[in-house]
């Protein structure tokens, strides 16, 4: 049985990869690492571009159902467009405030983690410092 999401991801296996397996031959330039990088960024630009489609498809779904909700119980005086555009700014706004809240989890982790950092490079300083330390060179040259 097939779902909805199947056509997205058959179009992105569909495209031609890059092959990184056994054709690439060292000839001691350096361009079999360019290539892999290359790969790697080919494969990341498709995975943003196949997770951008499906926030669109989310966006796009949503706000139909949306604004036939809406169209329903609004009277006929109001315009379809101005629905759309209601309903479209307010999932905007709400996709916004999601991103806002995963962008603050991720700060505050960063943040525990630079915290964290700093605290052993303070008692690494404090341990360094307290060694006591030989000259490496004395004035008289021995």
């Amino acid at each position: 049985m097939l779902n909805r999401r199947t056509p997205l991801l058959m179009a992105s296996q569909s495209r031609s990869e890059p092959d990184i397996g056994n054709s690439v031959e060292d000839d001691g330039s350096g361009d079999e690492y360019d290539e892999e990088e290359n790969a790697g960024q080919v494969m990341f630009e498709e995975n943003v571009e196949i997770i951008m489609r499906a926030a669109m498809n989310l966006f796009r779904k949503y706000s139909s159902k949306g604004i036939r909700a809406i169209r329903e119980i609004s009277p006929p005086a109001i315009s379809t467009e101005l629905i759309a555009f209601g309903v479209k700014g307010t999932l905007f706004v709400a996709f916004l405030w999601v991103f806002k809240a995963l962008l603050e989890v991720f700060c505050s982790i960063a943040l525990y983690v630079f915290a964290g950092l700093l605290v052993v490079r303070l008692a690494w300083s404090v341990v360094a410092s307290s060694q006591p330390r030989e000259p490496r060179w004395s004035p008289d040259g021995n």
